[in-house]
């Protein structure tokens, strides 16, 4: 039987997990990452309204996704009325991803057939051993519950903060170009 060739999935080499203070799990890379550059491409579960309150009472609701950033029509296929009540799961490194305001990646959906694939793309050059993180919108916060949110929220704000300080500390020492003096 003759299969249409679909997306190939792919990780960047050389990516791996580590221990973020405050959030748990984060995604670094061993090398440099270039602006533009596909750092994964990995499928995507899709949980209807009935299995996204199942996921709720679970720590896998931490590794989901809204459903919102896939088509309406592909949802229909699998009987999803509500994107707003649906998530994806993404099987990949991408699930470990932290959260950044500002971030250096972006995730996006591709459909194909009846798949679903996420795409993990530097918006920026990385350099090595920094966190990869995209930003999970405000629809992720929207579905945890007020105290969990309020103690996240802090947590990312402090550790936001903090991988701030050493730039504006760098920034406040520069006194303009060096010279050598003979």
């Amino acid at each position: 039987m003759f299969r249409k060739k679909l997306t190939t999935l792919d990780r960047r080499p050389k990516l791996y997990l580590n221990t973020v203070v405050e959030k748990g799990r984060g995604v670094f890379c061993y090398d440099d990452i270039k602006a533009g550059e596909v750092l994964e491409v990995t499928p995507v579960l899709i949980f209807d309204e009935e299995n996204t309150k199942r996921l709720a009472t679970t720590i896998l609701e931490n590794y989901c996704f809204s459903a919102q950033a896939l088509p309406d029509s592909y949802l229909a296929r699998f009987g999803i009325q509500s994107a707003q009540d649906a998530v994806c799961l993404i099987m990949g490194m991408t699930s470990y991803c932290n959260h950044l305001s500002v971030p250096n990646a972006k995730t996006e959906f591709i459909i194909e057939g009846l798949s679903a694939l996420c795409v993990l793309t530097a918006v920026k050059d990385i350099p090595k051993e920094t966190e990869i993180c995209v930003n999970y919108g405000i629809a992720w916060f929207g579905t945890r519950k007020p105290a969990d949110v309020a103690r996240r929220k802090a947590a990312l704000e402090a550790a936001e903060a903090a991988a701030q300080a050493p730039l504006e500390e760098n920034a406040d020492k520069s006194t303009g170009p060096e010279t050598a003096e003979d």
